[in-house]
């Protein structure tokens, strides 16, 4: 782990301070009191940094924190971010602990939980203040409920020395914290996976040691010219790899991280995505440790988001909320029962008034257990979207793929709120990043690249894109291929497609812009350059 500061790190806190253990909702507003302090308000990197250590060491993610982390997740540095030149986080942790020494003493002094950041470390700590005499003064810790899959990841063999050895730390290190904050895993590592660097581990005997139901390993190797990566993931009760993969790059791209960072992408989108490796296997072992029906209403979810079919949708929602009544203290629960609520907002707009209420508060719930819960934020942006409130739902995208940058799933949804509330280039490229690195997820993600390659004239890719999409029942996926279809001479396709098209939606024809932008994710230009094109289409048609 990075170096933390060069002060000493002996403790100097208050002889009345005692540390003890804390719930979630104390530790954040607490942290609200901080952040909402006039010491802080001319601070607004300390204010992040403080923000976003405080959160990951509630998720128990404060052990993984380092120099590095903080600096790219926290103050935004680039992935070329070098951090032996580069002292901004080291700088910004002393600068948030003369503040916090400033806020104690003056606005702060009556606050009972306090906030530190020690000396040596990135992660925070709590203490209580004055006397803990009183029953009331003591807050007894309640951990998150933690169901789903145990993923082990083994430390990446390398040789001792050179580029192998600090892009398999680096990597395996970057693996474990984006994996860490993805919902619905139990991430265990790095692990050491064997009296050697360079030998294969045993599967079986990490298995044994760590509980896993899953172990993540691989290896680096670099030449003259190029660095490879290979993982492996392997089921821990066979043995056998149920994913590999090779990376390899010139090995002038490891001079910062940028290609460390693209292969992390593609690694954690396959094994942790809600379509991925892990998160897909049948559940079976789990069951017999009481929490089978949690899981199989989680796995049942999990497919359902691949086409978000409305018929299975109450389904989901039952099972979901029977686990919700099993586990009601397990935020990822909640935020996937709000979220398949948040759906049918998606798909209806504010004509889903029951939906919309559940999903905000569902949501809402989902960030009391778990502040740093993705899903629910980008639940919350939903809600705000189909309510017309723009900047409210580009707050939440924005925080969204700040706390999960590189989970698809949210990624994904985060880019669509972002492209629906005025930023629509770089919601695209969001999603055209999901997309590349995780080519196998659900086809309607294809739906805005196809529209957004018909934006710019580009019918052929538009084509390709809306070719991958099926999808039944939605309306999309044979209306651009009619489009497309049409503009490229092929009139008796583009005639299928849109029979298909009307058998949806009788009406589409007599008001195409106003069926398209009911969806809260179309912005009002996109659907009226659509309809313009139906437009074209149907007089087509009528000659």
């Amino acid at each position: 782990m990075d170096a933390v500061d060069d002060e000493a790190t002996d403790s100097t806190a208050d002889a009345t301070d005692t540390a003890v253990a804390f719930d979630a909702t104390a530790v954040v507003e607490a942290l609200g009191r901080v952040l909402d302090s006039n010491t802080f308000a001319a601070a607004p990197r300390s204010r992040d940094l403080l923000a976003f250590v405080v959160t990951e060491t509630t998720a128990g993610r404060g052990h993984l924190l380092n120099e590095r982390v903080v600096a790219r997740l926290a103050l935004g540095r680039p992935p070329t971010v070098d951090t032996r030149t580069d002292a901004s986080a080291r700088v910004q942790a002393r600068r948030v602990r003369d503040l916090l020494d400033r806020y104690y003493v003056d606005e702060g002094r009556d606050d009972r939980v306090r906030i530190s950041i020690p000396l040596g470390q990135y992660a925070a700590t709590c203490t209580h203040h004055g006397d803990l005499s009183g029953a009331a003064d003591t807050v007894t810790a309640q951990p998150l409920a933690t169901t789903g899959p145990v993923l082990a990841v083994v430390q990446l063999r390398h040789r001792p020395a050179g580029i192998d050895r600090r892009v398999a730390a680096g990597l395996t290190e970057s693996i474990v914290q984006t994996l860490t904050r993805f919902p619905g895993l139990r991430v265990i590592g790095p692990i050491s996976g064997g009296a050697t660097q360079t030998a294969e581990p045993d599967v079986a005997a990490v298995a044994a040691r760590t509980g896993a139901d899953h172990v993540l390993h691989g290896g680096v190797r670099a030449s003259d010219d190029a660095v490879r990566v290979t993982v492996h993931l392997a089921d821990a009760r066979t043995g056998a790899v149920t994913w590999s993969e090779t990376f390899e790059r010139p090995v002038q791209d490891f001079t910062g991280f940028e290609a460390e960072d693209d292969i992390l992408g593609y690694i954690v989108a396959a094994v942790g995505d809600f379509g991925g490796f892990v998160l897909r296997e049948p559940v079976t072992t789990r069951a017999q440790d009481g929490d089978g029906g949690v899981a199989q209403a989680l796995a049942f979810y999990y497919a359902y988001l691949d086409e978000l079919t409305p018929t299975i949708a109450r389904q989901v929602v039952a099972g979901l909320e029977a686990a919700a009544a099993l586990e009601p203290d397990n935020a990822h629960v909640m935020a996937s029962l709000g979220f398949t609520h948040a759906v049918d907002v998606l798909m209806r707009g504010t004509a889903a008034v029951e939906s919309m209420a559940a999903a905000e508060a569902l949501g809402r719930r989902a960030l009391q257990l778990d502040p740093a819960n993705a899903t629910a934020h980008n639940i919350l942006g939903i809600v705000q979207l189909a309510r017309g409130a723009h900047a409210s739902a580009h707050r939440h995208a924005e925080e969204a793929l700040r706390l999960t940058p590189y989970h698809p799933g949210n990624a994904y949804v985060a880019g669509m709120l972002i492209e629906a509330s005025g930023e629509w280039a770089r919601g695209i490229d969001i999603i055209r990043r999901v997309v590349r690195h995780n080519p196998w997820g659900p086809n309607h993600r294809h739906t805005l690249l196809a529209i957004d390659a018909l934006l710019r004239d580009d019918v052929a890719e538009a084509l390709a894109e809306a070719s991958l999409l099926h999808f039944p029942g939605y309306i999309y996926g044979p209306l651009l291929k009619a489009i497309c279809l049409a503009e490229l001479g092929l009139a008796e396709d583009a005639e299928t497609e849109l029979d298909a098209v009307l058998a949806l939606c009788p009406d589409f024809l007599e008001h195409p812009a106003e069926v398209l932008a009911a969806a809260p994710t179309i912005p009002d230009f996109a659907a009226e350059h659509l309809a313009a094109r139906v437009a074209s289409l149907v007089d087509r048609r009528r000659r």
